[in-house]
């Protein structure tokens, strides 16, 4: 099983409707479970509350075959990552704009 670099790659995996639609019906309970869990670092910003960008870190990191290997496990790290992510781009990102 191959992860890429941040969780992302510019190829995007078409996964089939029947996953697509596992995901979609796991997401919330994950969701809750993983939000008393989450690493220091990590908060529940746009990217863990949005199901679709979640899917699309999923797509973007396994294939369909991949992912079915232990589909719990890695919607859990999807929505890890994804936190984390927000922490870092609401937190510690320096966007540039500071008048120094």
């Amino acid at each position: 099983m191959s992860r890429r670099v941040n969780g992302w790659t510019s190829n995007i995996n078409k996964f089939s409707d029947r996953t697509l639609s596992f995901i979609r019906a796991r997401l919330p309970e994950q969701r809750e479970q993983i939000k008393w869990n989450l690493p220091k670092k990590a908060e529940m910003g746009d990217r863990f509350i949005n199901d679709e960008r979640v899917i699309l870190r999923i797509c973007s990191t396994f294939t369909e075959n991949e992912f079915l290997i232990d589909p719990e496990k890695n919607i859990h790290d999807a929505l890890e990552e994804c936190a984390i992510s927000d922490y870092y781009y609401n937190k510690e990102k320096d966007w540039g704009y500071d008048d120094e």
